[in-house]
This record gives structure tokens, sequence and C-alpha cells, in this order.
């Protein structure tokens, strides 16, 4: 999706269009319905944006920063750097119940275990081809959980709350407060379909 809530805009990469099959497409489609009816997206968005918003107020706010001098300016947008990274390590947590919560609205909407598997794969094989990883490697850096992870959830009676993409989000609009990670971060450096566009669940 792109846009501000409410304005949503659901971009299909062609890629998905040529590749996916069409039961897999189908799927992925209607969990992104899923992103927008659970308020999930919404939630994304609204985090990521309060999470920059925070991170300027705090680096601006500091006694030693003073906006109206070109050195302050850097000062402010090293803080906001260093907040960025903090976002890093806090926000995929809240990301990855989000990834959950479209599995189980697609899965109560028409979607089958097994498409919802097969668009799992297909997507994860485009991107990271990570099927597993260790809980701690998944836990600092991964805002999608691996497909090990999602099938897990899936048959677990757990049920959270979460902000789609807003790891990633907060990383792209980081821009607005002149935060260094967007295209330096080691999940986004040298890939720069994912500057801008998210990468998929």
């Amino acid at each position: 999706y792109s846009g501000l809530p409410g304005l949503d805009c659901l971009v299909v990469p062609r890629h998905w269009l040529q590749s996916l099959s069409p039961v897999a497409l189908r799927t992925e489609l209607l969990r992104r319905a899923g992103l927008l009816a659970s308020g999930a997206r919404w939630r994304g968005v609204v985090l990521a944006m309060a999470w920059n918003l925070t991170g300027f107020m705090i680096s601006a706010a500091m006694p030693w920063v003073r906006l109206d001098t070109v050195f302050g300016l850097i000062q402010a947008a090293l803080g906001c750097t260093l907040w960025s990274f903090l976002g890093l390590l806090i926000l995929p947590s809240l990301s990855r119940p989000a990834v959950i919560e479209a599995d189980r609205w697609a899965l109560s909407h028409g979607a089958t275990q097994p498409a919802l598997l097969l668009a799992m794969t297909e997507i994860d094989q485009f991107q990271d081809d990570e099927p597993s990883r260790s809980k701690w490697v998944e836990r600092i850096f991964h805002p999608i959980p691996s497909i090990e992870s999602r099938i897990k959830a899936l048959d677990s009676q757990a049920r959270r709350t979460g902000a789609w993409q807003a790891a990633r989000l907060a990383l792209y609009l980081s821009w607005a407060h002149f935060g260094l990670l967007s295209r330096a971060v080691h999940c986004n450096s040298g890939r720069p379909e994912l500057w801008v566009m998210l990468p998929g669940d």
C-alpha cells in the first residue's frame, strides 16, 4: 500500500503479476484487504510517523543542539539516526504480529492453508529465501516473520495486534527528520528497490 491512512492505494508489483501463481496472488490480495480491514496498516503508518516525530523532538530538545546553526542541524540529524537505529531494534516486534493478523484474516475470509503456505513460499523465494531462522536473529532485525514462525503462530491460540511494516516505514520516513539509515541499514544496503518499495510478506 501507499498513501496516508484513509487514502490507501494498493500497489501490486509487476513481478508478482508475472511470477506468482494465480492461487498465491489471490491469497496475497486477500491478505492485503485484511491489512486494511483489521487496521494493521493504519497502525503501522501512524506508529512510524509518531516514532520519527518523537525522535526529532528528542534530538532537537537536547540542550546543546541549536537548530539555527548548520552544526546544530548536523547534531540533530545524528541524534535522529541513532533514534532510527533504536527503532530497528524495537519496531520489528510490533510489525511481526500484523503479518500474522493478515494471515489469520485471509484464512477466515476464504483462503486455504495450502494456498497461504504457497503464497508465503513464493514471495519468500523472491526475497530473503529464509524459510526458517533462529529466534534471536528474527527478534532483532526482521519485521517479517519466517515461514516457520508464521505457521507456528497460526497454530497458536495467542492473538496479538500489530502495526504492519512499522519498522520499514519508519526507516523510509526517516528522511523527513534527516535520519541517515534509510539506505545504509543492512537490509536495504545495495538493494535500491527497497529504498521505496517495502518488501512483501
